[in-house]
């Protein structure tokens, strides 16, 4: 049983090796590459080392990503600076700015994945 070497699914049947890491998908391959690239020096420059962490909710009560700023997107690296909110059925607390990669983001069979890289912005 293969795991795919960036959202961690074992496939039995299916899937492919490139470059010795197999993938479930070619979206997990593509990601993998997004994710290989990362930042560009400009954007990790503006950034700390700090990660968003997980987003955790449950009905609606939690942590989570608000929408991206479209004009902040870096055309190097096409990250996005987003807020980090507390949710109470919607967002009540801000808890920083990130920039942030979507490597992958893929939902069916009820199940959601959404990988990203992430770098919290300096305070200024």
């Amino acid at each position: 049983m293969n795991q795919c070497a960036l959202c961690g699914k074992r496939k039995m049947l299916g899937g492919f090796a490139e470059n010795e890491h197999f993938f479930c998908s070619k979206k997990c391959s593509e990601g993998y590459k997004i994710a290989q690239k990362g930042f560009c020096k400009k954007c990790t420059s503006e950034t700390t080392d700090e990660s968003i962490g997980g987003g955790n909710s449950f009905n609606g009560i939690g942590t989570g990503l608000g929408f991206g700023f479209r004009k902040s997107k870096c055309p190097e690296c096409n990250s996005v600076i987003r807020r980090k909110w507390f949710y109470f059925g919607f967002p009540i607390v801000p808890l920083g700015k990130f920039r942030v990669i979507q490597v992958l983001s893929r939902s069916g069979f009820g199940e959601q994945t959404r990988i990203f890289l992430s770098r919290k912005l300096k305070v200024q």
